[in-house]
């Protein structure tokens, strides 16, 4: 189950990008007040 996930998630990362979560998580995040 856990491959099969991961080819989705790849999958709608090559589709969409813009929408993959991967850009917004390698954005600088504020630090924790």
């Amino acid at each position: 189950m856990a491959s099969s996930t991961a080819q989705i998630h790849l999958t709608s990362s090559r589709e969409a990008p813009s929408s993959a979560p991967e850009p917004v998580l390698s954005l600088p995040r504020p630090p924790p007040s």
